[in-house]
């Protein structure tokens, strides 16, 4: 690595937000999905593709996922979540006061809030970091 305490600290903090948390890793994948297809990063976008596909995603719910988060697998709750994260990346300065109060009357906690957005947080800056680095996906490695 070029610089391994910038990769040590990234891989520290991609390593507790999907792999750690009160989320199941699925649905963290799914943020990603829809993070990542919202700010158009491909790579992210396939990488977590197959994670959901490795979960039990059909490619039909996968399709769904993108088309619109609300009409997925997931818990009312999960879907509210999404929603909140979908509008905090494409519009952060959006109030979000009657997506947070959806999210609440789901039953979300505010340490799935935070983990949510935390996730959304991380893969935006990835998406960002991948697409300006133009960092090809494996299969495209000549």
């Amino acid at each position: 690595a070029h610089q391994p305490d910038v990769l040590e600290y990234n891989w520290q903090r991609e390593k507790s937000l999907m792999y750690g948390g009160i989320l199941g890793e699925a649905f963290k994948s799914a943020i990603v999905v829809v993070v990542s297809a919202d700010n158009g990063c491909g790579y992210c976008v396939h990488h977590h593709q197959v994670a959901l596909q490795s979960a039990g995603f059909s490619q039909e719910e996968f399709t769904a996922l993108l088309s619109d988060p609300e009409i997925s697998r997931f818990t009312g709750r999960e879907k509210a979540l999404l929603a909140l994260v979908r509008q905090a990346n494409r519009d952060p300065h959006k109030p979000a006061d009657a997506l947070l109060a959806r999210v609440r009357a789901e039953g979300a906690t505010d340490a799935e809030i935070i983990e949510a957005m935390s996730v959304m947080e991380l893969y935006s800056s990835w998406n960002k970091f991948l697409d300006v680095m133009r960092i090809p996906l494996e299969t495209d490695v000549s």
